[in-house]
């Protein structure tokens, strides 16, 4: 714990005071490619699961970025890329295959976020550079923890529903499912 503890000390004084901007400016910055990691996680096991065509979209509005490989498309909207979803056909899907298509995307957060953790405590950047990857791994925690909870997400293209409900609450329905 005293290794944690003198690690991060730097962060915590006034010469420190840049890092935390720095940390806190690339948190924002990645929230767009967390949430691609996050549903390609979804994408890539429901592709692997299913036959159809699947589809992330990630961002609120008129997509103006569009890319296919194989069945996965990817359409990118310029507002509101905090919010995702990955759409593919769970038609004759047993609850194990759904439920590891759920799973997947909350498994590449963690996965993401300890990548970076790895990042800093296995190698001697510099500052800069691991206020940066502070920013990665703090962003891929927040989408880990935001989907996990049994909760309903803002919906950003339908301000009056009730909310998309996250990984964690469609989990959470299916496991209190009876066979």
């Amino acid at each position: 714990m005293n290794f944690l503890a003198a690690d991060l000390s730097g962060f915590f004084s006034l010469k420190g005071l840049s890092w935390i901007v720095v940390s806190w400016t690339s948190l924002y910055i990645f929230r767009p490619i967390t949430t691609i990691i996050h549903e390609l996680g979804h994408a890539i096991i429901a592709s692997i699961l299913t036959e159809q065509p699947v589809q992330i979209k990630v961002g609120a509005g008129q997509h103006t970025f569009n890319y296919q490989f194989k069945r996965i498309e990817l359409l990118l909207a310029g507002k509101m890329m905090i919010s995702g979803h990955t759409a593919f056909s769970d038609l004759n899907l047993t609850k194990i295959k759904l439920l590891s298509i759920l799973l997947a995307g909350p498994i590449f957060s963690a996965l993401a976020s300890a990548l970076g953790l790895i990042l800093i405590y296995q190698t001697k950047l510099h500052p800069a550079i691991d206020a940066v990857i502070i920013g990665w791994v703090c962003s891929h925690l927040l989408c880990f923890i935001r989907n996990t909870l049994p909760a309903h997400l803002h919906d950003p293209d339908n301000k009056d529903s009730r909310g998309i409900p996250s990984d964690g609450l469609q989990i959470y329905r299916i496991l209190k499912q009876r066979s």
